[in-house]
């Protein structure tokens, strides 16, 4: 989940680098699709990575748990 995460996010920067459409380009030229494709792979990034650093949360306190016991 970490590297698909991280992964996510770097969709949008090497479309970016590659094509040149960075997302607040194609916003501005109306480019609506490219746009939308951006912002969605920078969500599921965005969430996966928040996904990780909950459960590795929860991890921690769960070993906590088990050890005082």
């Amino acid at each position: 989940m970490l590297t698909g995460g991280t992964l996510g996010l770097f969709i949008p920067v090497v479309n970016g680098i590659s094509s040149g459409n960075w997302f607040w380009r194609t916003w501005i030229n109306g480019e609506y699709v490219i746009f939308s494709v951006d912002m969605i792979w920078l969500c599921i990034g965005i969430i996966c990575l928040l996904v990780v650093k909950r459960l590795r949360k929860e991890k921690v306190s769960t070993q906590a748990l088990v050890s005082s016991v």
